[in-house]
Parts: C-alpha cells; structure tokens; sequence
C-alpha cells in the first residue's frame, strides 16, 4: 500500500483536476475516446434526423407545396426564411463534421482534457447552431446569439487541426 493511501488521500489518477475532469476516476485514453465518441455521434445521428424532418416541414410550402407559406416565415427570399433553410442545412452539415471528428478523435495529439472540450464544444455548436437558427427566424432578436455556438464549433475545430498538427509533429 503506498503511502498516499495509508494517509487515506486518493492517488492522483483518482483526483478531480480542473474543471474539465470527468466526475468519475481518470479513464484511460481509449475508454474516453469511445465514451466522446459514442456521445457525438448520437448527436451526430439525431442531428440527421432533425434535419430530414424539418426539411419535410419545410417542404411542405416550398415551391408552391400543398400549403401556403407561414405569415411570419415571409417569402423565399426573405430573411426568416433564409434563417430557416440554413438551420434545416445546419442539422446535416455539422451532423457531418460531428461524425468525421468523432472518427478522429483517437487520432488527436491531446491530452484527456483537451479531448473532451473538442468533442463537447463541437457537440453543443453541432446542437446550439441549428437551433439558434430557427430560433432567429421566428425570433430576429434571437440572431445576436448566434456567434455563441458558431464559437464553439470554431474552438473544436481549431482544437482538432491543433490535435493534427500535434501529433504529426510528434512522430
């Protein structure tokens, strides 16, 4: 028994460090690349799913569709609409992205933490972004908010090319 533990302290690999460590004893690095993982692409693959069925909404008064187009969503041009149909496209696009950076993720030249802010701030924009879209389009005050998760997914971004780079170097 080593001393730390006769003095009742927890070794360090089972201490919280910082605000990034997970609640639960320091998992080895390919246990917390499957956990990031498996998370992202749920939200990856319900982001799909978000996408198809407001792309069928939308549909539904696109191009002279069955309905007529909501007072407050305006004409095909105009900015609400436009706010809609980009977050329809956001759901897929960031769905895309969120599933190649999950692939990656073992790839990454980063330590435990930096993993999982890159995979969390690209989850949250891959959720944030789109919605914040639609949120703009109904409400226009609402735009102001859209550097938030636009941000996050740049930070992710920009943590993964640096995860590239890292571990390229580092070979």
């Amino acid at each position: 028994m080593s001393s730390a533990r006769a003095n009742g302290a927890r070794p360090l690999s089972e201490r919280r460090r910082g605000v990034l460590a997970v609640p639960y004893p320091a998992l080895r690095r390919f246990e917390l690349v499957r956990m990031l993982r498996g998370r992202s692409q749920r939200i990856a693959w319900t982001s799909m799913v978000l996408g198809a069925a407001t792309g069928l909404v939308l549909g539904l008064w696109s191009f002279d569709g069955p309905l007529s187009e909501p007072a407050w969503l305006g004409a095909y041009d105009d900015t609400p609409r436009r706010l809609a149909r980009l977050g329809h496209v956001a759901f897929f696009g960031l769905a895309l992205v969120n599933l190649q950076l999950a692939r990656s993720l073992h790839e990454l030249g980063l330590c435990a933490a930096a993993l999982r802010v890159t995979a969390t701030a690209m989850n949250l924009g891959n959720v944030l972004l789109p919605i914040t879209l639609f949120a703009a389009a109904v409400f226009p005050a609402a735009k102001y908010l859209l550097p938030l998760p636009a941000l996050s997914i740049c930070v992710a971004l920009a943590m993964a090319a640096f995860g590239f780079w890292a571990k390229r170097n580092s070979t």
